[in-house]
């Protein structure tokens, strides 16, 4: 998925006043990247652990995208999660990489971060073979 056919949501949030991180990263598990100083957290969305069912299949697919690309560009979103950067990242042909993973049924959307704007992606029968984290569900609106 490029910026050009995303949602119109997307591409407003993509884009910060924080540094872009490039290079060529490794993936640590489905949501995790390692540049050389600093690791990055897949903004909005969810994808299995490594010690969990899917969480390996999820790493290796993140691997593939990586591998695939000539560079990867973040761009950070304006938070952090467990001292990684969160960040929207796109291969060198402008794909993001936590749309291709929603969309290849390896992560979930995370609604509670991403307010649904992967959710569009999910394949048909993804989230009774995937566990969603209980973080990733919405609060309730306070009144």
């Amino acid at each position: 998925m490029t910026c050009s056919a995303a949602v119109t949501g997307l591409c407003a949030l993509l884009f910060t006043q924080s540094p872009i991180i490039e290079g060529h990263p490794s993936a640590y598990d489905g949501d995790t990247l390692y540049f050389s100083n600093v690791s990055v957290r897949l903004y909005g969305i969810d994808a299995e652990e490594m010690d969990e069912k899917n969480g390996r299949a999820a790493r290796d697919g993140l691997r593939f995208l990586v591998r695939t690309s000539s560079e990867i560009r973040c761009h950070p979103v304006g938070e952090r999660s467990h001292g990684r950067v969160v960040a929207n990242c796109f291969t060198s042909n402008g794909r993001s990489l936590n749309a291709e993973m929603v969309a290849m049924g390896l992560a979930l959307d995370c609604p509670r971060y991403s307010n649904g704007l992967f959710s569009h992606l999910e394949p048909k029968g993804v989230r009774s073979r995937l566990k969603q984290k209980p973080y990733c569900v919405r609060k309730p609106m306070q009144l």
